[in-house]
């Protein structure tokens, strides 16, 4: 069990719950209950242990049963060199899906953590999202909607406290007909790349494997994963300002 392996791995490495939890920027709470199994690390997580421990990724994923609810997809950020060539090379060999300007205003309630509503504009619709972050994965529920104007007022009247807008144009191709290949530049927070699988063939397990091969494929360097909303590179943005 993957719960094991990490915890073997980490008494080999010398290193405390703490100290491992320092390297991966998560709490140790985070890697307990990994150890006990309460848990899993998502496939983000995995990358970087195996970074840590000096192992593949395929031993850590063995005989691990990821649940269903986990995300499986990669984003890792790029340079701005790194973005135009990476577009010019997808334009070449995958298949064009289109570009959208994406706008994301972020609302939470003060005595809520962890919890927020997003209101985003996805070219003519208006998309309700409600998010929860467990752990390292992260409940959501969509629902699209007609009056913001209307929405907007029940949260203002509700306590809701706008917290940030994230701005990206996303330029969206398909690999494979099974990876969805987004390029976002993010106003005020940079250029990044996600990948998601579409089309689930395998067990989840190999379906990880394969996801790490096509971003490897496409020369992208993992050591740049980018495990954090883009609200949350840009909220550490402007708290730097």
């Amino acid at each position: 069990m993957i719960s094991t392996k990490i915890k073997n791995l980490r008494k080999a490495n010398n290193l405390s719950q703490k100290e491992l939890a320092q390297k991966l920027y998560v709490t140790d709470k985070t890697i307990s209950s990994w150890e006990q199994g309460r848990t899993e690390p998502d496939i983000a997580m995995i990358i970087k242990l195996s970074e840590i421990f000096h192992c593949q990724t395929d031993y850590l994923l063995n005989d691990n049963n990821p649940k269903n609810e986990t995300e499986m997809e990669l984003k890792i950020a790029l340079t701005a060199k790194e973005y135009q060539d990476l577009n010019i090379l997808l334009k070449n060999k995958t298949t064009y899906q289109g570009e959208m300007l994406q706008s994301d205003t972020y609302l939470a309630l003060p005595n809520r953590k962890h919890e927020y509503l997003r209101i985003g504009h996805r070219g003519n619709k208006n998309i309700l999202t409600y998010k929860a972050q467990q752990e390292n994965r992260c409940a959501e529920l969509e629902v699209e909607v007609d009056d913001l104007d209307i929405l907007k007022k029940i949260f203002q009247n509700l306590g809701f406290i706008p917290i940030g807008t994230v701005e990206k144009l996303r330029q969206t191709y398909l690999y494979l007909d099974k990876y969805e290949i987004a390029l976002d530049q993010v106003k005020d927070v940079g250029y990044f790349v996600e990948i998601e699988i579409k089309k689930y063939e395998l067990d989840q397990k190999a379906e990880y494997l394969k996801l790490i091969q096509v971003a490897k494929d496409w020369n992208l360097n993992l050591a740049n994963l980018a495990t954090k909303h883009y609200l949350d590179y840009l909220l550490e943005k402007n708290e730097k300002k």
